[in-house]
Parts: C-alpha cells; sequence; structure tokens
C-alpha cells in the first residue's frame, strides 16, 4: 500500500488587478477548473497561468512490518465507530516509520552538547566481569554499530555497560555513569520559594 495516497495541489489563477480566474481545490478526487464567469481577459496579462498542478505520484511502495501491523490493529481496536477506526487506522499507516518499533530508528541531530566540568582526570572504570551475557552484550553493540546509534572511540574516559531486564523479558545495554556524574559543574539556579508564590495568588 502506498502512503499517502495521490492528491493534488491547489492552485489559484489571478489577474494583474487580483480577480480570481480559476480555482482548483486540494482534495484526493481529480481537480476540476471552477470558472468565476470573467471572460474579457487582457491579452496583455500575460503572466496569467490557469493550468493544473501534475498530480504527485507515488512510485514507491512502503512496506509495513506485520508487527507494527498488528500493534495498530490493536490500537483501533476498540473504536467502535467505523469512520473513526478507518481514520485512525489511515493516520497510523500514513505515519507507520514513527511508530515502527522492530528496527532502530532514532533520529540523528546535528546539535552538539557540551558539559562543563571541574577540573579533574578522566574516570576510567574496568568493565564488570560478566561472563554469562559476553556473548548477547557483543551482539547488541554489533547490532548498535550498525544502525549508527554508537561509534567506536579511543576517549580516555570509560564507563562500564551492563544488561537491565526491561518487563517484557529482553535486555536494555545501559552504562554506569556514576563516576562521571560527579565531575560535572553544577547549574546553581535557585527556585521560586513556593509560599512566597501562594502569598502573590
Amino acid at each position: 500500500m502506498c502512503y499517502p495516497p495521490h492528491q493534488y495541489c491547489q492552485h489559484h489563477s489571478c489577474s494583474s488587478k487580483g480577480t480570481l480566474l480559476d480555482e482548483i481545490s486540494f482534495s484526493n478526487a481529480s481537480p476540476v477548473p471552477r470558472s468565476t464567469g470573467q471572460k474579457d481577459i487582457s491579452m496583455q496579462d500575460n503572466h496569467i497561468h490557469n493550468t493544473l498542478q501534475p498530480p504527485i505520484i507515488c512510485n514507491t511502495i512502503q512496506s509495513i512490518h506485520p508487527k507494527v501491523e498488528q500493534d495498530f490493529q490493536q490500537l483501533v481496536s476498540k473504536t467502535e465507530d467505523k469512520k473513526r477506526h478507518d481514520g485512525l487506522l489511515s493516520l497510523l499507516h500514513r505515519f507507520h516509520i514513527i511508530f515502527d518499533t522492530t528496527k532502530h530508528n532514532i533520529a540523528n541531530t546535528p546539535i552538539n552538547h557540551v558539559i562543563n566540568t571541574l577540573p579533574h582526570s578522566p574516570p576510567a572504570q574496568r568493565s564488570y566481569p560478566q561472563p554469562n551475557i559476553e556473548e548477547p552484550m557483543y551482539k547488541i553493540c554489533q547490532e548498535f554499530l550498525k544502525a549508527g546509534l554508537i561509534s567506536e572511540s579511543c576517549s580516555p574516559y570509560a564507563a562500564p555497560a551492563l544488561f537491565v531486564k526491561k518487563s517484557d523479558g529482553k535486555n536494555r545495554l545501559v552504562s554506569d555513569y556514576k563516576k562521571l556524574n560527579l565531575v560535572p559543574r553544577k547549574d546553581l539556579s535557585p527556585l521560586p520559594n513556593m509560599e512566597d508564590t501562594i502569598q502573590k495568588l
């Protein structure tokens, strides 16, 4: 299935005096020009444009993962009104990439974040001895490298990684940044006193 469906662009044509000559509506149906009855159009208005815009054609088919489709059907199953049911399902299909949890699709950002630190030597911790999870740890690290979520580094900073169980029994990769959290410079910003705020009301 192809999302979004074919649509036509809205188009207006005007003369130099601002008179509306024709109009094309924006819909999923084929556009139909609607004349406003202005017939004495000056030939000197050579900038008048009353042709149709070409339709937006979708040449690629975006497949939806069966697991994602199953989640969508479960979400809309309790919607009894058929019109709302179909509308919600169509909306989910249109933006299915946003809801796809079967692959790593975290958006990249060009923003560089800076953490101001106190004078310190870079904290470098050894990895925890975890022989029973060494293989799945390597597997998920390779998966993250391939997806571009992490990158290889030779930084003097080092923090051990470990697994935390999710509610569904799967492993979540986390890093222990307790040592690193001791060196950032704290931003001191006094919070407003609650009693003073209440008295001002």
